[in-house]
């Protein structure tokens, strides 16, 4: 960071001549939905498995307390 708190970023003439031109648009496909880009992304699960571990922990535990309830309602 420079003095007053900036990244130092460096400067590139690279792109100019594309940079302030408009956004292409393809003739031959039509644009996508967000509900259909999102489904791409739907079907991809980094940590497979999870979900189900976290719901046999779920029931594990709700096993676990009902067991305390009625062991509970038996000590009284």
């Amino acid at each position: 960071m420079d003095n007053n708190g900036d990244l130092n970023l460096y400067k590139t003439d690279k792109y100019n001549d594309i940079i302030d031109l408009p956004h292409p648009i393809s003739k031959k496909h039509k644009r996508m939905t967000v509900s259909e880009r999102a489904a791409r992304f739907m079907p991809f699960s980094p940590l497979k498995g999870y979900e189900s571990m976290l719901s046999d922990t779920a029931k594990n535990n709700d096993d676990r307390m009902n067991n305390e309830t009625e062991y509970e309602e038996y000590s009284d």
